[in-house]
């Protein structure tokens, strides 16, 4: 009976890790495309026509500035 609730425990310890892992990936997708969008950096992983550019919209152009 121990075992069983152990078992439970750690499938639902699990189950709420991935979940936080999911909503880190989503949060890093939404910087990355903001980002993008508003000229901060340019598509460098260029994945902003396919994961973004439906729910963002088209980026801003890119240009190079200097800090």
């Amino acid at each position: 009976m121990k075992s069983v609730f152990i078992g439970i425990a750690i499938g639902l310890l699990l189950g709420v890790v991935g979940s936080m892992d999911y909503e880190d990936a989503k949060a890093g997708e939404a910087l990355y495309c903001s980002n993008v969008k508003n000229g901060v950096w340019p598509d460098y992983a260029g994945i902003y026509t396919k994961v973004c550019e439906a729910e963002y919209g088209k980026p801003k152009k890119f240009t190079n500035s200097s800090l």
